[in-house]
């Protein structure tokens, strides 16, 4: 298995993205949505090529979209950050990626703090390989950053 790197984006803001919604409850606040999106789908608005190879979702807070990739050539990762109408903002460099290969993941956990007008690396922590598969999809809620890596469940303080 290769390498990886996981990353969070911290928000701030009260409105900040919670899994499955703001209520974590699966259901979305948004009106309007289309009902069905016909034959050839729903109408593409853009295209951000070049963010080069990634494994995690985007994150949309605010007015700004937060990606992850490895730039192909490239061993240094980014979080490339866009507006809405996808044009880049920023690229914010997270380190080597991919440097070789392992079970599970590269141990690396980076948070970065985003808001409207970017976003910037507040920091890292190397976590120790464990037991078990590796797939984290980390949490933050109540001032701490949740983990579950190999056969344990990780919390972090990540408040002042």
């Amino acid at each position: 298995m290769a390498c990886s790197l996981v990353w969070w984006l911290l928000v701030l803001a009260r409105t900040g993205p919670q899994w499955r919604g703001l209520n974590r409850d699966g259901h979305s606040p948004e009106t309007g949505l289309l009902k069905t999106w016909g034959e050839n789908g729903p109408k593409r608005l853009w295209v951000a090529d070049g963010l080069g190879d990634g494994y995690s979702s985007v994150t949309v807070v605010d007015s700004r979209i937060y990606a992850m990739g490895l730039p192909r050539g490239s061993k240094e990762g980014f979080v490339s950050v866009f507006d809405l109408d996808g044009n880049l903002q920023q690229r914010i460099a997270y380190g080597e990626e991919w440097s070789k290969s392992c079970y599970g993941s590269k141990g690396v956990v980076g948070l970065v703090r985003a808001g409207p007008d970017g976003g910037e690396l507040v920091g890292t922590v190397k976590i120790d390989r464990g037991n078990g598969a590796h797939w984290p999809h980390p949490v933050i809620a109540g001032g701490r950053l949740y983990i579950r890596h190999g056969d344990a469940l990780l919390v972090f303080s990540i408040v002042r």
